[in-house]
């Protein structure tokens, strides 16, 4: 009654959005993977996330948070476990949020291997406690820790979404295909691990 009705279309074309119901083949995802192998030559812990959210389906945000100290008994393949803090997932806002906690698995441990030979590689970046530190971190700030004693744990120190999408678009017009980050979570859900990954998956915990 003398109101205004907004109606929306159902379907959009953001960039955001076409590729929300898109999954890559087995096919893709071996050449995701085997590109990915190679990038990280160039371009370390960039290759590891990607390799990450593909292996775990996990958000990207909540995936650049991660902490070395989130990760638990790496050396023990029967009680290995990362956890998820509750203040680092998207859904932090809501009191029914919590912490998670999820078996390492063969394909995690994989990636972070890889990470642990980075950073013997790069050894600068061991002071940083994000599993995938940025590119572009202010070391004077690092190496300052009385002026700066916290900015090692800010974001500036963690890889960005922003970047992450960047670099996943080149390694994306790279192979010829198309897709966005969002797809390779799809590409989980719709394969599940076990298709993605090169042998079964082997559960650690």
């Amino acid at each position: 009654y003398g109101g205004v009705t907004i109606v929306q279309d159902e379907k959009t074309n953001t960039k955001n959005t076409q590729y929300n119901d898109l999954a890559f083949t087995l096919d893709q995802v071996r050449r995701i993977e085997k590109e990915l192998v190679s990038y990280g030559k160039t371009k370390p812990f960039i290759a590891e996330v990607l390799q990450w959210i593909l292996y775990t389906g996990m958000r990207k945000s909540d995936a650049c948070k991660l902490k070395w100290e989130n990760i638990h008994n790496f050396n023990d393949r029967k009680k290995a476990y990362i956890i998820h803090k509750r203040e680092d997932q998207k859904g932090r806002a809501s009191k029914k949020t919590q912490d998670q906690k999820f078996p390492i698995t063969f394909l995690m441990r994989r990636v972070i291997r890889r990470l642990i030979v980075q950073r013997k590689k790069y050894p600068k970046y061991q002071w940083i406690p994000f599993l995938f530190p940025s590119g572009q971190i202010n070391w004077d700030k690092v190496n300052d820790p009385i002026n700066y004693p916290d900015h090692k744990y800010t974001d500036e120190c963690r890889v960005s979404e922003r970047t992450l999408n960047d670099h996943f678009n080149k390694v994306r017009d790279k192979l010829g295909i198309q897709g966005s980050i969002r797809t390779l979570r799809k590409t989980v859900d719709t394969w599940g691990i076990d298709k993605i990954g090169e042998q079964k998956m082997m559960t650690v915990m």
